[in-house]
């Protein structure tokens, strides 16, 4: 079973009106964490085994433009800035996800968040693939994830002291 909504990709969608809507920090921050450490790769190696003549690529392509749209808009326009102290809750949050899909995962022998281990006909995508078998896979897609998270934050701070130092 994959047609859950359970993606990053897919709480994404839902996260991020709910962040414009709200203004609440810990959803923005998860919407910004989430979308440019995760949602991006979906832009870059699509998991996806349709071409453009059918309405499931337009559906993928579409949704996670959706995500990456919730995110520009909150960064360009609302002006949402990460801090390092969305750090700790956002991996909380994510945390919580991770825990529920994983359970999800070994009951459905799902694949959602690529942190299973799916039968085949199910396919990873290859940079997926390339981090080797199950269940060391998962514990790379976390430990990237964790990872990327504080690296997201740098340029905002790198700018901010750039601005300090000029004035």
């Amino acid at each position: 079973m994959t047609g859950l909504p359970l993606h990053i990709c897919d709480l994404g969608g839902l996260i991020g009106p709910f962040a414009l809507l709200t203004r609440n920090r810990l959803l923005r921050a998860t919407l910004y964490f989430w979308t440019f450490a995760l949602t991006l790769q979906a832009f870059i190696q699509p998991a996806l085994t349709d071409g453009p003549a059918t309405s499931v690529f337009w559906f993928f392509f579409a949704a996670h433009s959706i995500v990456l749209a919730c995110a520009l808009y909150d960064l360009l326009v609302l002006g949402y800035r990460p801090l390092w102290a969305d750090l700790p809750r956002v991996y909380g949050f994510s945390a919580v996800y991770v825990a529920g899909v994983v359970a999800v995962n070994a009951w459905l022998g799902a694949n959602y968040a690529y942190l299973g281990d799916p039968a085949p006909p199910l396919k990873i995508p290859p940079f997926i693939d390339a981090l080797g078998p199950w269940p060391l896979r998962a514990v790379i897609v976390l430990a990237l994830a964790a990872v990327s998270f504080p690296l997201l934050v740098l340029p905002w701070k790198v700018g901010t002291a750039r601005r300090t130092v000029e004035s």
